[in-house]
């Protein structure tokens, strides 16, 4: 169970609903979820015991070193044998199957055009869950998630941190979305399922990371960061792998079926609020 799932365990908590995760630390978790969630290990054996009577299930495992899904070989045939309970399905992707579209604007009717071995593997995972749907007729949403921050995850933690520097690439553009924002969609979707759809989960404003630096810098009243051209500066493998894809993730659909309003449209008001 990943940061995401445990703001999503928190709001069905305290929805009233029943709810269990899985994880392959599960001491790790221990102080972070609510006293009502339980904490299974990643395995057949205690994944079969939990099943009984669930409903909902929510996938954010990452494909392995061969482009498989763990979650989808370990639940697949479970959830088959449970067709009949199973309401809702969604599965956590990533934006980064899109690739690079030199700056456009991309929805979820936009070619996928991932280069990178892992968002390569990402395509491959969404397919194998939407298979459940279009085999099955299972209800299984894919949710495209873009760059991810919240409380204990964003800029102004990382300029607490030490962080003095903010890379430039000229006409770049990183979408984000505020956690609470995409709790909220997946809660939407679970009240209203639409099988087999797949959402963008973006806020209404890509920009380039140094305008986020400098905002964060701003609201700490301290020295904004140093600007290092994209050109020289020495970045690690996946940094670069993050740059090479320019793209604006449009949230229309997402709006237009789940969440008409976004509590933090931009990163203005998700950085306001985390201070």
């Amino acid at each position: 169970m990943d940061t995401r799932r445990v703001f999503f365990a928190h709001l069905m908590e305290a929805s009233g609903h029943q709810v269990w995760g899985t994880s392959r630390n599960v001491s790790a978790l221990k102080h972070s979820v609510p006293a009502g969630v339980e904490i299974i290990g990643f395995n057949h054996e205690e994944i079969l015991r939990c099943m009984e009577g669930t409903t909902c299930f929510l996938i954010s495992t990452p494909p392995n070193d061969s482009g498989h899904d763990s979650s989808f070989s370990i639940m697949k045939e479970l959830i088959l044998e449970r067709k009949k309970q199973c309401h809702w399905i969604g599965y956590l992707s990533s934006t980064g199957v899109y690739g690079d579209h030199q700056g456009a604007w991309v929805d979820e009717s936009s070619q996928c055009l991932a280069e990178s071995n892992r968002a390569k593997k990402r395509v491959l995972a969404e397919k194998s869950w939407l298979s459940l749907y279009e085999v099955e007729g299972l209800p299984v949403n894919v949710f495209r998630l873009s760059g991810i921050y919240g409380p204990g995850r964003n800029a102004i933690e990382r300029i607490r941190a030490g962080k003095n520097t903010s890379v430039l690439k000229e006409a770049q553009y990183f979408s984000r979305i505020h956690v609470t924002d995409i709790c909220e969609a997946l809660f939407q979707s679970m009240l209203l399922p639409m099988p087999g759809e797949i959402f963008n989960l973006s806020d209404d404003y890509p920009c380039n990371s140094c305008e986020v630096d400098a905002y964060a810098a701003d609201l700490l009243g301290v020295e904004r960061l140093i600007v290092i051209p994209y050109e020289v500066a020495e970045l690690s493998p996946m940094a670069q792998e993050f740059y090479q894809s320019n793209r604006r993730v449009s949230n229309a659909k997402l709006k237009k079926t789940l969440l008409p309003k976004l509590r933090y449209p931009t990163y203005k008001e998700g950085l306001d609020s985390i201070l």
